[in-house]
Protein backbone atom coordinates (compact mmCIF):
# COMPACT_ATOMS: atom_id res chain seq x y z
CA UNK A 1 0.00 0.00 0.00
CA UNK A 2 1.20 3.40 -0.80
CA UNK A 3 2.84 5.54 2.23
CA UNK A 4 0.97 8.58 3.07
CA UNK A 5 2.11 12.05 2.28
CA UNK A 6 2.44 14.20 5.54
CA UNK A 7 1.60 17.89 5.74
CA UNK A 8 5.75 18.18 5.86
CA UNK A 9 5.94 17.16 2.55
CA UNK A 10 2.81 19.19 1.29
CA UNK A 11 4.48 22.36 2.15
CA UNK A 12 7.58 21.96 1.05
CA UNK A 13 6.75 20.84 -2.09
CA UNK A 14 5.05 24.07 -2.32
CA UNK A 15 8.02 25.88 -1.79
CA UNK A 16 9.54 24.76 -5.04
CA UNK A 17 8.27 23.62 -8.60
CA UNK A 18 7.06 20.60 -9.32
CA UNK A 19 7.94 18.18 -11.70
CA UNK A 20 5.36 16.26 -14.48
CA UNK A 21 6.56 13.25 -13.24
CA UNK A 22 5.68 14.30 -9.07
CA UNK A 23 2.41 15.78 -10.42
CA UNK A 24 1.51 12.25 -12.32
CA UNK A 25 2.72 10.51 -8.95
CA UNK A 26 0.33 12.22 -7.17
CA UNK A 27 -2.64 11.79 -9.70
CA UNK A 28 -1.81 8.47 -9.35
CA UNK A 29 -1.94 8.38 -5.52
CA UNK A 30 -4.85 9.67 -5.50
CA UNK A 31 -6.46 7.31 -7.63
CA UNK A 32 -5.48 4.77 -5.44
CA UNK A 33 -5.22 6.17 -2.32
CA UNK A 34 -8.71 6.93 -0.84
CA UNK A 35 -12.23 4.13 -0.70
CA UNK A 36 -14.40 6.57 -2.97
CA UNK A 37 -17.73 4.67 -2.87
CA UNK A 38 -19.55 4.12 -6.33
CA UNK A 39 -22.74 5.78 -4.53
CA UNK A 40 -20.54 8.75 -3.15
CA UNK A 41 -18.55 9.03 -6.55
CA UNK A 42 -21.97 9.37 -8.22
CA UNK A 43 -23.58 11.53 -5.68
CA UNK A 44 -20.42 14.17 -6.50
CA UNK A 45 -21.03 13.72 -10.46
CA UNK A 46 -24.55 14.74 -9.72
CA UNK A 47 -23.53 17.87 -7.47
CA UNK A 48 -20.96 19.06 -10.56
CA UNK A 49 -24.15 18.80 -12.74
CA UNK A 50 -25.70 20.48 -10.57
CA UNK A 51 -23.54 23.19 -10.53
CA UNK A 52 -22.67 23.71 -14.22
CA UNK A 53 -26.58 24.03 -14.62
CA UNK A 54 -27.01 26.36 -11.99
CA UNK A 55 -24.01 28.79 -12.89
CA UNK A 56 -23.99 31.07 -15.19
CA UNK A 57 -21.27 31.15 -17.84
CA UNK A 58 -17.82 28.74 -17.29
CA UNK A 59 -17.49 26.47 -13.96
CA UNK A 60 -15.70 28.63 -11.48
CA UNK A 61 -13.52 26.56 -9.69
CA UNK A 62 -13.76 25.60 -5.81
CA UNK A 63 -10.41 24.79 -4.48
CA UNK A 64 -7.89 25.43 -7.23
CA UNK A 65 -6.53 28.52 -8.54
CA UNK A 66 -7.72 28.99 -12.55
CA UNK A 67 -4.62 28.09 -13.80
CA UNK A 68 -4.40 25.01 -11.56
CA UNK A 69 -7.99 23.96 -12.84
CA UNK A 70 -6.66 24.76 -16.74
CA UNK A 71 -3.88 21.88 -15.72
CA UNK A 72 -5.62 19.67 -14.37
CA UNK A 73 -8.06 19.53 -17.07
CA UNK A 74 -5.19 19.41 -20.00
CA UNK A 75 -3.92 16.91 -18.03
CA UNK A 76 -7.03 14.40 -17.73
CA UNK A 77 -8.08 14.94 -21.07
CA UNK A 78 -4.20 13.78 -21.74
CA UNK A 79 -4.52 10.66 -19.40
CA UNK A 80 -8.37 10.08 -20.48
CA UNK A 81 -9.63 10.99 -23.67
CA UNK A 82 -13.03 12.95 -23.52
CA UNK A 83 -12.38 13.52 -19.63
CA UNK A 84 -12.98 17.25 -20.21
CA UNK A 85 -16.23 16.88 -21.68
CA UNK A 86 -16.78 14.51 -19.22
CA UNK A 87 -15.72 17.02 -16.57
CA UNK A 88 -13.56 15.18 -14.43
CA UNK A 89 -11.81 18.42 -13.43
CA UNK A 90 -15.01 19.73 -12.08
CA UNK A 91 -15.52 16.05 -9.99
CA UNK A 92 -11.51 16.69 -8.81
CA UNK A 93 -12.00 20.42 -7.73
CA UNK A 94 -15.44 19.66 -6.19
CA UNK A 95 -13.97 16.35 -4.34
CA UNK A 96 -10.58 18.93 -2.83
CA UNK A 97 -13.14 21.94 -1.84
CA UNK A 98 -14.79 19.33 0.30
CA UNK A 99 -12.10 17.24 1.33
CA UNK A 100 -8.63 18.51 2.33
CA UNK A 101 -6.54 15.42 3.11
CA UNK A 102 -7.84 14.41 -0.68
CA UNK A 103 -7.04 17.50 -2.04
CA UNK A 104 -3.10 17.92 -0.58
CA UNK A 105 -1.60 15.62 -3.12
CA UNK A 106 -3.05 17.94 -5.69
CA UNK A 107 -2.10 20.84 -4.02
CA UNK A 108 1.35 20.01 -3.91
CA UNK A 109 1.32 18.67 -7.39
CA UNK A 110 0.19 21.89 -8.97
Amino acid sequence: MSELIRTEEIAAADAVETSRRTLLRNLALVALAGPLTEEAAGQVHQHVAEAKKTAAGPYKPKYFTAHEFETLAVLSEMIIPGARAAGAAEFVDLLASNNIEFAAPFSGGM
